[in-house]
């Protein structure tokens, strides 16, 4: 089982957008771990912001067993957030649940999963997120906006992983994500794509000399 994260890559339809620490908003909120306030956006309150994605591409063999829209948020220093709500754009918009957030306090990370096609009700397949977007609404009566640091769209895959791309291209880098809780491991631990989790022996096999035989 592996996770890849599809970035927003350009804006669909934001309003009063602000980006801070990088030129484009999508740039502010696409990182695999969050980095705090090193970038972030902030935007008109109540009201949705989409953008576009990159596009996915998996392996033959491969099937999508579920889809999850990922936000990671922090509330104004004075008052609570009072809607934090993703959305999912397919055909139309597919809102997840709606949070709510206390005042002041680090930033908080909600997870919204689909795991069939909620407008079909059948398992996913590639082609059900050609196009697809996401979106996000933060809502507060204080005048100092929360800020969104990342949100992204992780797609869980089982299948093969040990393949090159199709269409020759090169190999999808793993993610940093964990397939069980869909969390970011900590970069600080040092804890990115282990051997592993690729399905490979952590230690290479060693040769006899003078057989030229694996020990």
């Amino acid at each position: 089982m592996s996770v890849v994260i599809l970035r927003p890559v350009s804006e669909l339809d934001v309003t009063g957008m602000v980006a801070v620490g990088a030129a484009n908003s999508w740039e502010c909120i696409d990182e695999t771990t969050q980095n705090g306030d090193t970038d972030y956006v902030t935007f008109a309150l109540g009201v949705f912001q989409l953008w576009n994605l990159e596009g996915l591409v998996i392996l033959n063999g491969q099937s999508i067993t579920r889809v999850a829209v990922q936000a990671t948020v922090k509330a104004s220093p004075s008052l609570p957030v009072t809607q934090i709500v993703s959305q999912l754009r397919l055909a139309t918009e597919i809102e997840g649940q709606t949070y709510t957030m206390a005042a002041g306090g680090d930033y908080q990370t909600f997870t919204d999963t689909w795991a069939k096609n909620p407008l079909t009700g059948a398992a996913w397949v590639t082609a059900d997120l050609a196009g697809a977007a996401i979106g996000h609404l933060l809502n507060t009566q204080d005048a100092v906006k929360p800020r969104l640091t990342r949100l992204v769209l992780l797609v869980t895959l089982t299948g093969p992983t040990m393949e090159a791309e199709p269409s020759g291209l090169a190999p999808r880098a793993a993610s940093a994500i964990d397939p069980a809780t869909l969390s970011a491991i900590p970069e600080s631990l040092g804890m990115t794509a282990t051997p592993e989790s690729l399905g490979q022996s952590a230690v290479p096999t060693a040769l006899d000399p003078s057989r030229g035989e694996p020990e």
